[in-house]
């Protein structure tokens, strides 16, 4: 499990899944699969950072974080601003795939880009490690 609780992922899930389903499980496979728990984590060659991985755009457009992409992807170390950040950039690919695809496949445009994704790009591992995670999340909750 990532260093974060269970009692948060679905606190997440519930306030973006008001109305729309956003699974627990899905939220949990996204983290790990992006940093393994944990929320310092940066990739230096998106640049993303924190729980779920987030852009600096992203941060921008789902947290409304404001400031540099340095100040930005500084704040998405924050649990809360990077799971605001991915959690709504999630509700957006699954409004715009989800009737199409399967989970394991639309979730892939969150590693590959909406636009990546549309023109046909996919990433089948990342699409298995979030089966696989998923799966463990059930099993345990």
């Amino acid at each position: 499990m990532p260093n974060l609780p269970d009692s948060k992922i679905r606190e997440y899930a519930e306030k973006y899944g008001a109305l729309y389903t956003l699974d627990p499980a899905l939220i949990y496979a996204v983290i790990l699969t992006e940093s393994s728990g944990n929320p310092e984590a940066v990739n230096p060659s998106d640049p993303s950072a924190g729980l779920m991985q987030c852009q600096a755009s992203i941060g921008r457009a789902y947290a409304h974080l404001v400031g540099t992409d340095y100040e930005v992807l500084e704040l998405l170390k924050l649990p809360d601003n990077c799971l605001t950040a991915g959690c709504g950039f999630i509700l957006h690919i699954s409004h715009l795939f989800s009737g199409k695809f399967p989970v394991t496949e639309w979730i892939q445009a969150y590693n590959c880009g909406i636009h990546g994704f549309s023109e046909g790009r996919r990433n089948g591992a990342y699409g298995a490690s979030i089966s696989r995670y998923m799966a463990k999340f059930q099993a345990v909750t």
